[in-house]
């Protein structure tokens, strides 16, 4: 049998931490957006980053383990971005754009709620105001 390689070890991660999580507008497992925001990635190791970005592998008790194959930078991102004990509100946005990896997954995560599949779910009346809300949340970031 081979061996899951890192990105797939990530997924099954993810899979089980997020387990039984809805997203709150579109009622979907909660890890189909950080698997979405990993398939609009180019990079291996932003899309090793988006995958785990809304879980808690950070704070996990098998967190040496399932961050062994990420080196330092990668680690630290995803650590950003799962704020276990860490920043919140500015010294978050500071955290996140001082990581690249952390900044191009951030982004590219708000790119997917404002994705038409996404706004497709909510009722037109309160596209506009979420697409607005996201967009103002993404230029916290620039």
């Amino acid at each position: 049998m081979t061996a899951a390689t890192p990105y797939q070890q990530a997924i099954l991660f993810a899979r089980n931490d997020l387990k039984g999580e809805r997203d709150p507008i579109t009622g979907a497992p909660k890890v189909d957006h950080s698997l979405r925001t990993a398939r609009a990635l180019d990079s291996r190791a932003a899309r090793l980053v988006a995958v785990l970005h809304d879980t808690n592998a950070a704070a996990s008790p098998y967190a040496d383990t399932l961050l062994e194959f990420l080196d330092n930078d990668l680690r630290e991102a995803v650590t950003v971005l799962n704020r276990p004990d860490g920043p919140d509100g500015d010294e978050y946005v500071d955290a996140v754009r001082q990581n690249r990896v952390a900044l191009t997954v951030q982004l590219a995560a708000l790119d997917d709620f404002t994705s038409a599949e996404y706004l497709g779910k909510l009722p037109p009346a309160e596209r506009n105001q979420y697409r607005r809300h996201i967009q103002s949340l993404r230029e916290l970031f620039s």
